[in-house]
């Protein structure tokens, strides 16, 4: 069963199908969860079709499939006792705690009188941490972790991802408070409510660190403003009252 894994990698590489989609929740002190999902279903399907060509007469059956995912899940789970990881169908999730002190991403609070703005700046995809490869079939490689300032690599990289058929690679940061913008570059993502979404092969292209920024109403003051204002009305209300009885 291990051999399904380095096979269908290698099936991926030369027909694509395979889609990567992350997910980053990032909290209010800065530390976040990180979702990585990938999305087999187009893979499985081709397989039957071309699975000879690799070494896999007849495909891969979902269920043997869902097998060496679960192989996989297991050995994610001994490499890094905090991950969770899940096979639902035709897809495998990953998911890890990320401190706010880390060496992926650098995350800044400003407060005024009315906003408190957040700032999310991602210069390295954490890939590292979704290390389970390795442990389940020597042949693979650990994933290195991808350095969004490394513009000649990251361009490379790019172009050889978009000959793969079917390919695609999205990263998501939802942010405390409604996201006002989100950039890479040149490039700019599409934001929906608190969370920006980047197109990586985009991204990748000319290659920068993914920056969102957030705000929500400054909530502190607020109340304090409305405080003051009653204590106000509540002191001219006397003073009116007391004028008034002599």
């Amino acid at each position: 069963m291990r051999i399904y894994l380095f096979l269908a990698l290698v099936f991926v590489l030369f027909t694509g199908c395979i889609r990567q989609e992350f997910h980053q929740t990032v909290d209010k002190d800065g530390s976040s969860t990180l979702a990585a999902t990938y999305d087999f279903a187009q893979f499985i399907e081709l397989s039957s079709e071309y699975g000879a060509q690799y070494g896999m007469p007849g495909g891969i059956t979902q269920s043997a499939f869902a097998v060496q995912m679960q192989e996989r899940c297991t050995a994610a789970r001994q490499t890094n006792p905090s991950m969770e990881c899940a096979v639902n169908g035709t897809t495998l999730q990953m998911t890890v705690p990320l401190e706010a002190d880390n060496p992926y991403y650098d995350f800044e609070v400003e407060e005024n009188l009315l906003f408190r703005t957040y700032r999310f700046t991602l210069h390295t995809v954490p890939l590292d941490r979704f290390d389970a490869g390795a442990s389940v079939d020597e042949r693979l490689e650990p994933p290195e972790p991808v350095d969004l300032t490394d513009k000649s690599k990251n361009a490379q990289q790019a172009q050889s991802l978009r000959l793969i058929n079917g390919f695609a690679f999205t990263y998501a940061v939802e942010m405390p408070g409604s996201v006002v913008t989100a950039t890479a570059g040149t490039y700019e993502a599409e934001i929906d409510g608190n969370t920006a979404t980047f197109d990586m092969l985009e991204v990748l292209q000319d290659s920068a660190p993914l920056t969102v920024e957030s705000q929500e109403l400054n909530f502190f003051f607020l109340v304090a403003v409305v405080a003051v204002l009653l204590i106000v009305a509540v002191a001219l209300a006397f003073l009116k009252h007391k004028k008034s009885s002599k």
